[in-house]
């Protein structure tokens, strides 16, 4: 895992907090860059300085909501002035950022390529340029937890949220590359290896980041079908959880030929509920079994993920 700390070079001090705080928080082995601006760039800014600002730059706007794309000028105020990052690429709009209000946007910090922390009044470093409508997004929905830096215990909640907020986000990421690898239990070795996160990461907070499965089981209540007849098939499908399950698609697949129609039902279970049936009809083409798959799709929001899909044997007579 990866973690970037950009700051003003007068803030070092700052910055050697939040690592500490990074690593008691996040991940003790998180690996992270200090990226240390002049305090001067608007009069003397180095070429390490452009880069650390581009990549800043970058990962402030995606961070935000914006209108449209834009570019920030820094200056001292009296006729000394660069674009932030070295280039100026023909953006719609221009922000005016005064070398003394840089401290309004510094230090921020970013974790596995997202910025994560700034500064509470990040908005205010741009009070001029009010006519173009944007704003950081909160860390839930991409974007960034604000601290007030001036108060120990406000930077020290900040990272915690930002904890917490990072395992979130890495457990969402696992129950999807589950659903879509169609894994019964997590692949954390392929997992670490897609989000450059340190494998011992998850499995530290395995139990965080691992989805239980839904408590979700199907049984067939009719009774023994027809070779070559097309019979009616009930299926019961149950629930054995007090928490409520708002939205599950049950599919039933069979071999070619076997169903009359696609077999698809979206069902929700709560505690004064906890069975479904799902009737449909099939044409066996083979005895004295006909192999049927249940498969779950759980919405992605609930806390839960859905069982790995269930093989059942319909019972078939001559």
């Amino acid at each position: 895992m990866k973690g970037e700390i950009f700051c003003l070079e007068s803030q070092k001090s700052v910055a050697e907090e939040l690592e500490v705080l990074l690593k008691r928080h996040v991940f003790q082995e998180i690996s992270i860059d200090r990226l240390e601006v002049s305090d001067n760039y608007s009069r003397r800014p180095g070429s390490r300085d452009h880069e650390y600002f581009r990549s800043f730059l970058k990962l402030f706007k995606a961070s935000m909501i914006r209108v449209d794309d834009f570019a920030i000028v820094v200056t001292d105020g009296k006729g000394s002035w660069y674009y932030m990052g070295g280039y100026y690429s023909n953006e719609p709009y221009l922000l005016e950022l005064f070398e003394d209000s840089i401290g309004a946007i510094f230090p921020a910090v970013a974790v596995m390529d997202r910025m994560v922390l700034m500064p509470y009044d990040v908005g205010d470093a741009f009070a001029k340029s009010r006519v173009f409508p944007w704003f950081v997004k909160p860390r839930d929905l991409g974007g960034v937890v604000l601290a007030d830096f001036r108060h120990a215990d406000s930077v020290t909640e900040a990272i915690r949220q930002v904890a917490v907020q990072i395992k979130n986000d890495v457990a969402k990421l696992c129950k999807r590359h589950m659903h879509l690898r169609k894994l019964q239990a997590p692949d954390f070795i392929e997992l670490a290896d897609l989000l450059s996160v340190n494998r011992r990461y998850l499995e530290l907070h395995r139990a965080e980041i691992v989805p239980p499965s839904a408590r979700l089981s199907s049984q067939i209540i009719s009774g023994p079908v027809r070779m070559d007849v097309s019979s009616k098939v009930v299926l019961e499908v149950r629930y054995e959880s007090k928490d409520p399950l708002p939205f599950v698609i049950v599919n039933v697949n069979a071999p070619t030929g076997t169903l009359s129609a696609p077999v698809a039902a979206a069902l929700s279970f709560s505690g004064r509920r906890a069975a479904h049936r799902i009737e449909f009809d099939v044409v066996p083409k083979t005895r004295p079994f006909c192999p049927l798959e249940v498969l779950f799709t759980i919405d992605e929001c609930h806390t839960t993920s859905a069982p790995f899909p269930l093989p059942m044997m319909l019972d078939v007579e001559a």
